[in-house]
C-alpha cells in the first residue's frame, strides 16, 4: 500500500495474514471470552473440549499463508519473511503454551519444541509479572501524576519499589 498498488498476490496475503492473526487474537483471549460470553471458533471448541485439532489447523492455515509471501516484493525477502513467519507461528505457540488446561499433554509437548522457552517457565514468568502488575501501575501512574518541574524519578515511598 505505501508503494501505492496491491498486487493480487500480496492483497491475498494480506487478507490471509488478517485471519491468522485475528485467529491468534481469538486464542489469546479464549479464557476472557469465555467468561464474557464472546463466542469465537476458539470459545466453541474449548466448550467441546480440547483445543489440539483447531490449533493445529490453525497452524497449517498459518503455514498456507506464509507461503504465499513467496516472491512479494519487499515482503518476499528472505530475512522480512522469516521475521513474519516466526514472528506470527511464536505468537500461536505461546498462546497455546498458556493455555496448558485445554490441551492434551502430548500436542503441547509438541508444540513446545517450537518455542524458545518450555512453557512452564514462561507460564511461570508470566504469572510473577501479572503479580507485580498493581505495583508497576501504581508505580508509572505516580510518575505521570508528577509536574514538569518535578524530577523524572522522584523518591517513591518504599510500598511502591519493586521486589
Amino acid at each position: 500500500l505505501a508503494a501505492g498498488e496491491l498486487t493480487e498476490e500480496a492483497a491475498r496475503f494480506v487478507y490471509g495474514w488478517g485471519i491468522v492473526l485475528q485467529l491468534a487474537d481469538d486464542l489469546q483471549d479464549v479464557e476472557s471470552d469465555r467468561r464474557s460470553g464472546v463466542r469465537t471458533l476458539f470459545t466453541m471448541a474449548a466448550e467441546a473440549g480440547r483445543l489440539d485439532e483447531l490449533t493445529a489447523r490453525t497452524m497449517q492455515f498459518a503455514g498456507r499463508v506464509m507461503g504465499l509471501m513467496r516472491g512479494l516484493p519487499g515482503v518476499g525477502q528472505p530475512g522480512l519473511a522469516r521475521l513474519i513467519q516466526k514472528s506470527t507461528v511464536g505468537m500461536l505457540v505461546r498462546s497455546a503454551g498458556a493455555l496448558p488446561g485445554l490441551y492434551s499433554p502430548g500436542f503441547l509437548a509438541g508444540l513446545e519444541r517450537h518455542s524458545a522457552f518450555r512453557f512452564g517457565f514462561v507460564n511461570e514468568c508470566r504469572a510473577r509479572v501479572a503479580g507485580d502488575a498493581a505495583r508497576f501501575a501504581r508505580l508509572f501512574e505516580t510518575f505521570l501524576s508528577g509536574g514538569e518541574d518535578e524530577p523524572a524519578f522522584p523518591v517513591l515511598p518504599s510500598t511502591l519499589w519493586p521486589r
